[in-house]
């Protein structure tokens, strides 16, 4: 009797739970795929919403709509009384700011927004583009259906392949509030009718003060993110290279490709008083291609090579740490390494940001060839 008095309780709780729930026939809705930020003047911004429509008959698949307003909620609400179906933010996959609005206003504000909807993902993508925001979400690619869909693919496996740093939502977020490390996104680009990821943007606090080549988001994701493999082409002078030369080369650069087994960065301070840091990284590898004939039948062959890739390698991460410190930008965590070391050393975002241009940091690459593949 017990266990029917129980059951009965348990359908009537269910039923009274699922008539208290808010659905969304999908028919019968908007899903926002991606959104978009720009600066539009008298402390007001310019929200672009791109839109995937379900319903099999409509006659566009996505649709685009942007308004002006004082917040990002205030644009949405605008862009909703713009449309026939409800807008939904449950499929979100990538918020994009304009690097005018990531430089002048700063991007904390409109992505701690977004954290806080309970429809939106943490693990959305933030990227900032060149040029304005809805100009790049309204164009039509020709190879691209669905442009949010495409990015959050775009950015996700080249996150994954090792090539650019992780730029979530939440990350971006930590790295915000976090004493002693700065955030790091994408930056995306159009370049004629097609769109691609053409640098790292880096930031102080949540402003963009600069940005790098895409080429050195390997060296930034070393000392951010969990070892994935990767693939990286490194130019070298032929100068250290000449004697492994069966012909004489083609051009005055070598070029070398390899596949990254794993590779491991630490930062150490060696000299608190005097802000001293070794900055290491580790690299196993597998050669992949070469663009001049090598004898690799020799047994110390490899090892020039890896001896030449590790002093070039060096150099890139040198001139990397040197652009970053004129910045003041610290996406690779110096600061969280000196406060997790230097005991009541109060830093704060200010402090740590005027002592990251005095610091005297010495970078080292070490690259071990494995094994090598194709040769061209």
């Amino acid at each position: 009797m017990k266990s029917r008095h129980f059951l009965s309780l348990t359908l009537a709780l269910s039923l009274l739970t699922t008539g208290c729930m808010r659905t969304n026939i999908l028919e019968q809705t908007g899903l926002i795929v991606m959104v978009g930020y720009d600066e539009a003047g008298d402390g007001k911004i310019r929200g672009t919403s791109l839109l995937y429509q379900v319903d099999p008959h409509a006659k566009e698949k996505t649709q685009v709509i942007a308004s002006v307003a004082s917040s990002s909620k205030g644009s949405r609400d605008v862009n909703n009384l713009g449309m026939a179906k409800k807008m939904v933010s449950g499929q979100l996959r990538v918020a994009l700011y304009s690097d005018e609005l990531a430089r002048k206003s700063g991007m904390l504000e409109l992505a701690d927004t977004l954290s806080r909807d309970a429809n939106v993902g943490r693990m959305l993508y933030v990227a900032v583009c060149k040029g304005k925001a809805m100009d790049l979400m309204s164009f039509r690619y020709p190879e691209t259906a669905n442009l949010g869909t495409f990015l959050y693919q775009d950015i996700k496996q080249n996150t994954h392949e090792g090539i650019i740093p992780s730029s979530t939502l939440h990350e971006f977020i930590r790295d915000s509030y976090e004493h002693g490390r700065d955030p790091v996104v994408p930056i995306i680009e159009k370049q004629e009718k097609k769109i691609t990821i053409s640098g790292i943007a880096l930031f102080q606090d949540d402003r963009m003060v600069g940005e790098t080549p895409a080429h050195n988001g390997f060296y930034i994701k070393a000392f951010r993110d969990s070892s994935r493999p990767s693939y990286l082409e490194v130019k070298m002078k032929n100068a250290p290279l000449r004697p492994l030369f069966r012909t004489t080369p083609k051009k005055e650069e070598t070029t070398v490709v390899f596949a990254t087994l794993n590779q491991k960065g630490e930062i150490k301070l060696t000299d608190p008083a005097n802000l001293k840091f070794q900055i290491s990284l580790h690299v196993r590898a597998e050669m992949l291609e070469i663009s001049e004939q090598v004898d690799l039948s020799k047994p110390d062959t490899e090892a020039k090579i890896a001896d030449a890739l590790s002093q070039q390698m060096t150099q890139e991460l040198q001139q990397l740490l040197t652009h970053l410190q004129t910045l003041k930008s610290d996406p690779i965590g110096l600061g969280e390494i000196y406060r997790s070391t230097v005991r009541h050393s109060n830093l704060n975002r200010d402090k740590w940001h005027t002592m990251l241009a005095k610091a005297h940091l010495t970078p080292k690459v070490d690259v071990t060839l494995v094994r090598s593949g194709v040769v061209e």
